[in-house]
């Protein structure tokens, strides 16, 4: 049996370097759809540009504090305010783009886009 591998990259599920829009059917069973592979690079260049052109205009402090405080429980809360500022350890937070784009602080995942 071939094994294939998959990785998801920006919305896109990529099985052995082809691109594939994931989608759901009627029956609620998982389609991957093809995608053209230049169309798919050249939509990533373009995001990324104006990814670059749009950052400046993006308050952080803002987006972190409402993803803060959306996502946590009282108690998930106050742990990430002890890993952050009462730690010996110094963790390394570390923003990590997948099926969504969030942050890593330790153990803890902040999610920022959904």
């Amino acid at each position: 049996m071939k094994k294939h591998i998959i990785k998801k990259r920006y919305g896109f599920l990529v099985i052995d370097g082809e691109y594939y829009q994931v989608d759901n059917n009627k029956q609620g069973a998982m389609v991957a759809i093809p995608q053209n592979k230049t169309h798919v690079m050249i939509k990533i260049e373009r995001a990324k540009q104006m990814a670059t052109k749009l950052r400046f205009s993006l308050d952080a402090e803002k987006v972190l504090t409402e993803a803060l405080m959306i996502n946590f429980t009282d108690k998930d809360f106050d742990k990430l305010y002890k890993q952050l500022f009462e730690s010996k350890i110094n963790y390394k937070p570390k923003t990590r783009v997948h099926h969504c784009v969030d942050m890593k602080v330790g153990n803890t995942i902040i999610p920022i886009v959904n």
